[in-house]
């Protein structure tokens, strides 16, 4: 396969583009298999961008695939390169190799993907020289985009696969291989029925009216069951919130701990309240202030195996970090 490549420049393999563009162009009944599966950039050749170009066109009009039909489109297109695009257009439907297309369009995908990863690489490249922009915000952006690049086209589930992993799962939670994670409080968990693996809750209110107290029952109810929780706060500081903490376990009020009016006989639930809190498998997070950051951190939990539910109990959180002049 006539892959190239020359130090500097894009690689590419001119032979698995003619031949996935050709096979599409000689049969039509192919557009499903090799077009919906590849984007218009995953093409180096500008010419062969057209083509795909043209081919959707074609496809979205009801109109048939051939070369005909095609070098209408291409000429309506591209009026002032109508010829190289058609001659373009003439080779790959000339040169195909049926044999290998299934292997060709590997092969243009895995190559697209090197190539914007070296794009990619390039501009965090200058991006980590220039002091105005955060190291948080750069990496985000590596890992994030980096990530992107292998993820594959999404898939369509049939009724009847939805349908056995479904019962697959029903088996999996009468078992108790698959627990839910409770609030603690009654009312709520017959209405919602626990928190499950995957789901994004949203806890919506007035200020000042319990959701953070509210985040925190959740999370000592969960680590008290034996899951790993996250609380990331930029509600409260960390003596705030194990003031709150110890309030809780200990049943002694609030105001008391804050303003420090401790009796004699409060001493003993309080200690009591730290020696049961400090073995429950929660931790916290008091400094984020970017999605970046919140992300990153989750994300590395998450790959640690060291996180089940993440709490966050926030009113305001940057996009990303603001940059700052050098």
């Amino acid at each position: 396969m006539d892959t190239i490549y020359q130090p500097g420049q894009p690689f590419y393999s001119l032979e698995a583009e003619q031949s996935i563009l050709g096979c599409i162009i000689n049969r039509a009944d192919t557009y499903d298999t090799y077009v919906m599966e590849l984007s218009e950039d995953d093409f180096y050749v500008r010419e062969h961008k057209a083509i795909h170009r043209a081919l959707r066109k074609a496809k979205a009009e009801q109109l048939a695939i051939d070369l005909v039909t095609v070098g209408d489109i291409l000429e309506q297109l591209f009026p002032n390169a109508v010829a190289k695009v058609t001659s373009a257009m003439i080779d790959c439907a000339q040169r195909v190799q049926y044999t290998n297309v299934d292997s060709y369009l590997r092969t243009v995908k895995e190559l697209s993907v090197r190539r914007k990863a070296i794009t990619l690489i390039a501009e965090i490249q200058k991006e980590l020289q220039d002091p105005s922009k955060t190291i948080n915000g750069i990496m985000d952006r590596l890992r994030t985009e980096a990530g992107d690049m292998l993820v594959s086209k999404h898939s369509w589930m049939t009724m009847t696969d939805v349908l056995l992993k479904t019962f697959s799962y029903i088996e999996q939670r009468v078992k108790g291989e698959v627990k839910s994670i409770t609030t603690g409080i009654p009312n709520v968990d017959a209405i919602i029925g626990g928190f499950f693996g995957g789901e994004l809750t949203i806890i919506g209110a007035r200020p000042a009216v319990g959701k953070s107290v509210f985040g925190m029952n959740v999370a000592l109810e969960a680590a008290a069951r034996g899951f790993k929780v996250g609380i990331c706060s930029r509600e409260m500081t960390d003596i705030q919130y194990g003031q709150r903490i110890l309030s809780y376990e200990s049943r002694i009020d609030g105001m008391k701990i804050r303003k420090a009016q401790i009796e004699a006989e409060d001493w003993m639930p309080i200690t009591k309240a730290l020696s049961s809190a400090s073995r429950l498998p929660i931790e916290f997070l008091f400094t984020v202030r970017t999605v970046e950051d919140l992300r990153a951190e989750t994300q590395r939990k998450v790959n640690q195996g060291q996180l089940d539910m993440l709490i966050v109990d926030l009113s305001l959180i940057h996009i990303s970090e603001p940059t700052r002049p050098y």
